[in-house]
């Protein structure tokens, strides 16, 4: 998929009454390999207001470190290893 939203909950530290959805493309995850972020990961985050709502600029965990991820893997993006062509 690629996306998705972080509901903000606090922001500078103080809790906001009513959370807000701020739109997420994984290019803006911080971390290594593939990219996602497992639901309820904390994480901390800069963010504009866009015509379209607030979006995500620079996504990472707790003081700046790589964001965690998900444990899944994406559909159909399995690695097969391929026989020399001696083995068919």
């Amino acid at each position: 998929m690629g996306f998705g939203f972080i509901s903000m909950t606090s922001r500078g530290g103080t809790p906001i009454e009513t959370p807000l959805d701020v739109f997420v493309h994984q290019s803006k995850l911080y971390m290594e390999g593939f990219r996602s972020l497992k639901e309820g990961e904390p994480v901390e985050f800069t963010f504009k207001k866009s015509s379209k709502g607030f979006e995500s600029l620079r996504v990472t965990g707790p003081g700046g470190a790589p964001c965690i991820g998900s444990e899944r893997r994406p559909k159909g993006k399995t690695v097969q290893k391929r026989k020399p062509k001696g083995d068919r």
